[in-house]
């Protein structure tokens, strides 16, 4: 039985949104790709994964009751102390500040 010129022109049809699809789920993929190695190059650029260890630290050292004020100054004592000594925080590891409390 031969197909339609409909059903023919159909298959074509859905055959050209399957290869759109998956060209456009493969350029999705790259993007994405690319997007996370530029978070991860900002991570540790700012050195955020070691700031956040010693925030934490220093959060379950100090148990405080109201963690999120605690937070909330500890981060603005290491802002104090990255504004006093520009480049602290960022591109050397070995000048990575703690702030204690």
């Amino acid at each position: 039985m031969a197909e339609s010129p409909d059903t023919t022109s159909t298959a074509s049809a859905a055959a050209a949104a399957a290869t759109t699809a998956s060209a456009s789920a493969s350029a999705s993929a790259s993007a994405e790709q690319h997007s996370l190695a530029e978070c991860e190059d900002y991570v540790a650029r700012h050195q955020i994964q070691q700031i956040l260890k010693d925030c934490i630290v220093q959060l379950c050292v100090s148990r405080p009751d109201n963690p999120v004020a605690f937070l909330r100054e500890y981060f603005q004592k290491l802002e104090r102390v990255s504004q006093a000594r520009p480049g602290t925080l960022e591109g050397s590891t070995s000048s990575i500040v703690v702030v204690k409390f």
